[in-house]
């Protein structure tokens, strides 16, 4: 029976590996898009870059030329 216990706790350890690896990679994955999403509406705020809507109807991120 000793050895049934060992699996089962193994497969816990194992298992909470699983969910920790999983929410680390969510985290990563969530801080780029914010990042990338703060970093675009400061540059439309400062007046760098602008939305522009493309052929398709959709809104499109782009930089200002320089002057």
């Amino acid at each position: 029976m000793e050895g049934g216990k060992t699996v089962i706790s193994f497969l816990k350890q194992y298992l909470y590996w699983i969910v920790e690896s999983v929410l680390f990679f969510l985290g990563i994955l969530f801080g780029a898009y914010f990042g990338e999403s703060g970093m675009k509406e400061e540059a439309v705020r400062k007046d760098h870059a602008e939305w522009v809507v493309d052929c398709a109807g959709k809104n499109q991120f782009k930089w200002k030329e320089c002057k």
